[in-house]
């Protein structure tokens, strides 16, 4: 709370002769930092865009791992194929398919 000036707000006080109100107390406080209806826009795009480039870097992360196992695969897959091990036996050992292993025992041909 308290967004613009950059400012926790702890809690509303709606104070009366013979009583008072705090907004904490109820509850409403909670509710007002969840919610995003008094949130500046500008606010919003800057959570957006975080969360946007944090996602991005996740992704790419596991795209690169992907990658990597992907090549290290291929690459047991080439010694295999070396040591005249059986395609169905090496795919099952890497993780690629049969047709995959084929392929790369015809560019070692």
């Amino acid at each position: 709370m308290g967004i613009i000036i950059q400012t926790e707000v702890i809690d509303h006080l709606i104070i009366s002769e013979k009583s008072y109100l705090s907004f904490t107390d109820i509850g409403l406080m909670d509710e007002l930092r969840k919610s995003t209806k008094w949130v500046p826009r500008y606010v919003l795009e800057e959570r957006i865009q975080k969360e946007a480039k944090e996602l991005g870097r996740t992704a790419g992360l596991k795209t690169g791992l992907r990658t990597g196992r992907d090549a290290k695969a291929r690459e047991m897959a080439t010694k295999c194929l070396e040591e005249r091990m059986e395609i169905e036996y090496i795919a099952k050992l890497t993780g690629l398919t049969v047709k995959v292993v084929e392929s790369l025992k015809q560019k070692m041909q």
